[in-house]
């Protein structure tokens, strides 16, 4: 998995989305950014929490942005470590294999400058 080609095909969906459907676009935006922003909940956490579920989905356009989202709020590899091992947990065998694309976006994301 390229977790910066990745990004650019989301963007690219929002981007021709919001064109195509602007209304849906903007719901969806509005309840992304709110879902994930502070509340009882810290960003970081919730961050853990949609990439484990990203995982689970085996959603690879979900890991990058996610993994993208994580890192810019301050993730380290050991939560990102953890997190996947809660993923796996859950999910099992087929979870464990979509450690791959995580340790992609990690990687290509910059992760291993933020330590």
């Amino acid at each position: 998995m390229d977790a910066n080609e990745k990004l650019k095909e989301v963007n690219r969906v929002v981007k021709e989305l919001g064109a195509d459907q602007p209304n849906v676009q903007a719901g969806f935006m509005k309840l992304l950014t709110s879902s994930e922003s502070d509340g009882k909940l810290p960003t970081k956490v919730k961050e853990l929490i949609s990439l484990a579920l990203a995982i689970n989905v085996k959603c690879e356009w979900c890991i990058a942005y996610h993994m993208n989202n994580y890192l810019k709020a301050g993730a380290t590899k050991d939560e990102i470590m953890e997190t996947a091992s809660v993923a796996i947990l859950m999910g099992g065998a087929p979870s464990l294999m979509y450690l791959n694309p995580v340790l992609d976006a990690f990687e290509q994301l910059g992760g291993d400058q933020q330590q």
